[in-house]
């Protein structure tokens, strides 16, 4: 399921390669880019799990 939340990260580097405001960002080192990519990642499967729970809580209310 984790492995889901990165076909989303070549999508972040692009869109930080074409914004003036993610030029901090690409001056980073590479273990701090590591860890803010890891901790997105935690958040987006977070929030996908989070939202699956409602999507089967909604099903159930409605098939009932």
């Amino acid at each position: 399921m984790l492995l889901q939340v990165f076909m989303y990260v070549p999508n972040l580097i692009d869109e930080a390669n074409g914004h003036k405001e993610f030029a901090s960002i690409k001056s980073l080192s590479p273990v701090a880019m590591a860890a803010i990519l890891i901790f997105l990642a935690i958040v987006n499967y977070s929030y996908i799990k989070a939202c699956r729970v409602l999507v089967e809580k909604k099903l159930n209310t409605l098939a009932l």
